[in-house]
């Protein structure tokens, strides 16, 4: 959902949010945040709520309806593949939607 009508909010105290798992069907993630004054890391995870390796923390500190999460590996790889969950921790951020293209 690309729409603004609703968000997750985090103060300085911080909160993460995990995802329920899915199967990605896009080659990019993309994000909307408001996280100038602050920050949003984006993990993505296994089923079981790990890390995945090749796919570490990534900070973003923008206010954008569209922002491109960039990894150093390429999310191509788990295409269709297992299922996974993307977790993001807020510091005075805010994440209205996500998406993969």
């Amino acid at each position: 959902m690309k729409d603004r009508f609703a968000h997750y909010e985090a103060s300085f105290n911080g909160g993460t949010i995990i995802t329920k798992p899915f199967v990605v069907d896009g080659c990019n993630l993309h994000v909307n945040v408001k996280s100038d004054y602050g920050c949003v890391d984006v993990e993505l995870l296994d089923e079981d709520r790990n890390i995945i390796e090749k796919f570490p923390k990534n900070p973003i500190s923008c206010d954008s309806v569209d922002k491109l999460v960039v990894w150093s590996e390429n999310i191509r790889d788990i295409i269709g593949e297992r299922p996974v969950r993307l977790r993001f921790t807020l510091k005075n951020a805010r994440l209205f939607s996500f998406w993969f293209e």
